[in-house]
């Protein structure tokens, strides 16, 4: 994996004080169907950060595309004998709400489920627009977000 983005992505994350354990999220959109490249691009950037070791990958991927990236990346996992489930932070499902477990999306390996999109909610007086999630714990990046 060497001389692909992860590398740079981690040496960045270095530069910018994000703490070792830290999980670090790869942006998977949502994909009519995960091409061949995708896959190994994935496989490829989960066998590099699990080598380099200084920060944890995870996943956000649509619910449509979620179960088999998760079964991809679990075999990566499995072939460097790490033991922990791959944490993922699902998007899209029905029937959110901020009440909800994050494997209520439909995926008992759900993390997080990121149910509303760019809804505007006032903080403080003043109105942004937000994205609505659930999680297992308070902080998705914490290491002890991993799914044990």
């Amino acid at each position: 994996m060497r001389g692909t983005a992860v590398w740079y992505w981690l040496a960045r994350a270095d530069s910018e004080g994000f703490p070792h354990g830290t999980m670090i999220f790869l942006d998977l959109e949502h994909m009519d169907r995960v091409p061949q490249v995708m896959r190994d691009y994935y496989r490829a950037w989960t066998a590099g950060m699990l080598a380099d070791g200084r920060y944890r990958p995870g996943y956000y991927a649509h619910t449509m595309n979620a179960a088999g990236i998760f079964q991809d990346v679990l075999e990566v996992f499995a072939q460097v004998g790490e033991t922990t489930t791959p944490s993922f932070w699902i998007a899209g499902g029905s029937n959110f709400s901020d009440d909800k477990l994050p494997e209520d999306v439909g995926h008992e390996f759900a993390a997080a489920w990121q149910g509303m999109l760019d809804i505007v909610q006032a903080q403080g007086g003043v109105s942004l627009p937000i994205d609505v999630s659930v999680g297992a714990l308070p902080s998705p990046s914490s290491y002890q977000f991993a799914v044990e």
